[in-house]
């Protein structure tokens, strides 16, 4: 049976048959980092376009028409933001990747 230590040794030994595995494993892991961030900022945008939209809405009721327009196109803008970060492609660099 194989154990952690003996699964290690053999990758290890694989990495040093490729000489670019190292450095391709390091992408990937920046590449999962990069989706983390991205739809935790896409979420956070998300939520504030949804807060206009309250705002909106309470502004609608007190019958202030005036900023309506505006808010609508920021909350607009935000949703749009939002889907631009979250459904970015992933390729060689990432959109947090330091270059």
């Amino acid at each position: 049976m194989l154990t952690k230590e003996t699964v290690a040794d053999i990758f290890k030994s694989i990495q040093r048959i490729f000489p670019g595995m190292p450095s391709y494993q390091e992408r990937e892991g920046l590449r999962a980092q990069d989706k983390v961030i991205r739809t935790q900022l896409a979420s956070r945008i998300t939520e504030q376009g949804e807060r206009v939209g309250e705002i909106t809405v309470e502004l609608t009721n007190r019958a202030m028409l005036k900023p309506l327009a505006n808010l609508d196109r920021l909350a607009r803008k935000l949703m749009r933001l939002a889907d631009t970060i979250r459904f970015a492609s992933y390729g060689y660099g990432g959109l947090f990747a330091a270059t």
